[in-house]
C-alpha cells in the first residue's frame, strides 16, 4: 500500500516564492497568496520517512537545560508540573466523587432487587457497574495520593526560600528524573525521527502551558552586573517563593477526601479544555523496538507532567484476550477494565491490528468501539500507546471506526536499522553485558578479527543475494549474538573436556565461533544452508587482520551458502 509524506530531503519538493512583479505593475492584490513553497508527493512505502529539521531541539539539548538547576527551562518545568498537578488534583477528586455517589446508588439498587426478587447474587449487569465504579474509585484515590507527593516535592522548606546558596530540594529530583528519561531515549541507537518528535512533544508541553515566570524587576544595568552565581541563586529564590503556596496535606491521615485540601475540590473554569489526547501510534516492522519505546514513553510523560502518575509510572500491556471477550457482552467489560486500570498511566496495545482478526470478527469490533468513547470520556488523564504494522492498523482498525484514528494524536514511525546500526547494537550489549558482569568476573569479549569478521557479516549482508537482515531488526541482531555465544560455549567445552586442567572458561569469541554461530542463525532464518569449513584461515592468530566478505562463497570466509 502506498502513502503520501513530505520529506524535506526529497527532491521532488518544490520551493517556490512569490514572483517578482515589474515596475510597471500595480500592487492591488490581484496575484494572489504566493504557494506555500511544498508539494506532496506520492513516495515509495519502503523509502525512508525521516525529516532532518535543523530548528529543532533535541532530546540532548532538552536534558542539558534541564540538568541546569536555575535554566529558563528549568524554572517553567518548576511550575509546569505545579499547573498540571494542581489541575490534575482537581479533576481526579471530582471523577473519585462521582464514582464514590454514583457505587453508593447501584449498591442500593442492587440491595432493593435483592429483597424483590430474592437473589442474592444481582445481576451480571449490576455487578459489572458496580466493579467498574468501585475501579475508576481506587485507581483516582492512588493518583490522588501519586499527585500529592509530587506537589509535596515541589513545595520548598523555608530554608530554600531563605537561602542565598543553590540548595538542592525535591524540584531537582523531579527535574533530574526527566533528564535521565530523556537521556534513556536519547541513547537508543537510531530512531532519530522519534527521538525529534518526542523532543517535540515535551518540549511543547513545557512551553504552551500558561504560568507566570518569576519577575524580575532589576534594571538591566543592575542584571548585567550580577555573576551568573547570584543571578542563578536569585532565580532560585524567586521560584522557591512561588512554589511555597502550594497545598498539601500529610499521606498518613487516612484514605479519601481528608488529603485533598478544600480549596482544592471544585474544578475550576478551563481545567477540562486544557487536558488533550495523548495517545501515541508506534509504527514499524517487528524488532524494531516499540515495546521498549514505549516503556520509555511512559516514563517520560508521567516524569514531564504531561500524565499524574509519575512515581510509581507503569505500562499496562494488553494483548487481544484482554480486551476481546468470548461471549456477547463480555468484550465491553473486558476493554473498559482494561482502559481503566490505566487511569493516570499508559496502556499499551502491542500487534493493535490483531484486535480484528477479520470482516467478520464482530466482538474485534466491538473492543474498538468501546476504546473510542474511553480515550473522549478520559482525554489527557490517560495514555494509550498501540503498535504494529501501519497498513494493517490502517486496514483493520481505522476502517472499522474512523474516530479512532482522530483520537491517536501522535504516530511515531520506527524505521528499519540499517547494517551499521545493527553492528552498532550488538556492540552496546555487549558493553552492557561487561559493565554489568565486572563484579561477577568475566564476560564476553571479541577479538580483533571476530570484531572484523562480525561487522562484515552484518554490515555487507544486506539485502542480496541471500535477503539476510531483511527486516533490519533488532531482534534479529540480537538472537544473531545468542548463536554466537553459543557457538563460544560449545567450543569452550569441548576444550575443557579434553584438557587435563580446572581453569575458569574463557569469555573469548574468536572468528571461529562468529562463523559458526551466523551460520547457525542464517539457517534459522529457513531456506538457506550453510556450510562452515574450518580451513587454515581460522586456525591462525585471531588478532590477525582477516578480510571477509559475506556475499561470496569463496572459502575465505569459512562459510559456503546454498
Amino acid at each position: 500500500m502506498s502513502s503520501w509524506a513530505v520529506s524535506a530531503r526529497s527532491v521532488l519538493i518544490e520551493a517556490k516564492g512569490p514572483k517578482k512583479r515589474k515596475k510597471n505593475e500595480a500592487n492591488d492584490g490581484s496575484h494572489g497568496e504566493p504557494p506555500l513553497g511544498f508539494r506532496i508527493v506520492e513516495i515509495d512505502p519502503k523509502e525512508e520517512r525521516e525529516v532532518s529539521d535543523p530548528t529543532g531541539i533535541g532530546l540532548s539539548a532538552l536534558a542539558d537545560e534541564l540538568g541546569k538547576p536555575a535554566s529558563w527551562l528549568s524554572i517553567r518545568f518548576a511550575l509546569v508540573m505545579r499547573e498540571r498537578a494542581e489541575r490534575f488534583r482537581r479533576v481526579y477528586f471530582t471523577e473519585w466523587t462521582r464514582a464514590k455517589v454514583e457505587l453508593t446508588r447501584l449498591k442500593r439498587e442492587q440491595e432493593t432487587v435483592r429483597e424483590s426478587s430474592g437473589n442474592q447474587d444481582g445481576t451480571d449487569a449490576s455487578r459489572d457497574a458496580i466493579e467498574q465504579q468501585a475501579l475508576i474509585a481506587d485507581r483516582c484515590n492512588d493518583i490522588l495520593k501519586a499527585v500529592n507527593e509530587t506537589l509535596r516535592l515541589l513545595r520548598p522548606g523555608r530554608d530554600i526560600v531563605d537561602s542565598t546558596d543553590l540548595l538542592r530540594w525535591g524540584f531537582d529530583d523531579l527535574r533530574d528524573s526527566l533528564r535521565r528519561s530523556l537521556l534513556e531515549l536519547d541513547a537508543f541507537i537510531g530512531l532519530d525521527n522519534v527521538k525529534r518528535d518526542v523532543a517535540a512533544l515535551v518540549t511543547a508541553a513545557l512551553v504552551e502551558e500558561a504560568v507566570v515566570m518569576p519577575d524580575d524587576s532589576a534594571t538591566p544595568a543592575k542584571r548585567s552586573r550580577r555573576s551568573a552565581a547570584a543571578d542563578n541563586v536569585l532565580r532560585r529564590r524567586r521560584l522557591a517563593q512561588l512554589l511555597r503556596t502550594i497545598e498539601t496535606t500529610d499521606l498518613s491521615l487516612g484514605e479519601g477526601p481528608v488529603w485533598v485540601p478544600e480549596t482544592e475540590r471544585r474544578e475550576r473554569p478551563g481545567d477540562r479544555l486544557a487536558l488533550k489526547h495523548q495517545n501515541i501510534l508506534l509504527l514499524g516492522e517487528p524488532g524494531t523496538g516499540k515495546s521498549t519505546v514505549a516503556r520509555v514513553l511512559t516514563k517520560i510523560l508521567g516524569r514531564a507532567g504531561i500524565l499524574p502518575q509519575r512515581i510509581t509510572v507503569g505500562l499496562i500491556d494488553s494483548t487481544r484476550p484482554d480486551l476481546v471477550g468470548r461471549v456477547i457482552g463480555e468484550t465491553a467489560v473486558r476493554t473498559s477494565k482494561s482502559i481503566l486500570r490505566a487511569l493516570g498511566t499508559t496502556i499499551f496495545v502491542d500487534e493493535l491490528y490483531a484486535l480484528i482478526s477479520g470482516d467478520d470478527d464482530d466482538f474485534g469490533r466491538e473492543a474498538i468501539d468501546t476504546i473510542v468513547p474511553l480515550l473522549t470520556q478520559w482525554k489527557g488523564l490517560l495514555s494509550m500507546i498501540g503498535a504494529g504494522y501501519e497498513d494493517l492498523i490502517r486496514e483493520r482498525i481505522f476502517e472499522a471506526n474512523p474516530g479512532f484514528e482522530s483520537r491517536m494524536a501522535f504516530k511515531l514511525r520506527l524505521v528499519n536499522y540499517t547494517g551499521p546500526q545493527l553492528f552498532q547494537i550488538i556492540g552496546s550489549t555487549l558493553s552492557r553485558e561487561q559493565a554489568a558482569a565486572r563484579e561477577r568476573g568475566g564476560s564476553y569479549q571479541l577479538t580483533v578479527r571476530a570484531s572484523e569478521a562480525l561487522r562484515q557479516l552484518v554490515v555487507k549482508s544486506e539485502p542480496e543475494p541471500f535477503g539476510l537482515f531483511r527486516d533490519k531488526n533488532a531482534r534479529g541482531a540480537l538472537n544473531l549474538l545468542q548463536k554466537i555465544k553459543n557457538a563460544q560455549s560449545l567450543r569452550v567445552v569441548s576444550e575443557i573436556v579434553t584438557s587435563t586442567r580446572l581453569n575458569s572458561p574463557s569469555k573469548v569469541i574468536t572468528r571461529t565461533d562468529v562463523l559458526q554461530g551466523f551460520a547457525s542463525w542464517v539457517e534459522g532464518l529457513g531456506g538457506i544452508r550453510v556450510l562452515y569449513d574450518a580451513g587454515v584461515e581460522d586456525i591462525v592468530d585471531e588478532d590477525e587482520p582477516a578480510a571477509l566478505s559475506s556475499t561470496s562463497s569463496s572459502t575465505s570466509s569459512g562459510l559456503r551458502f546454498y
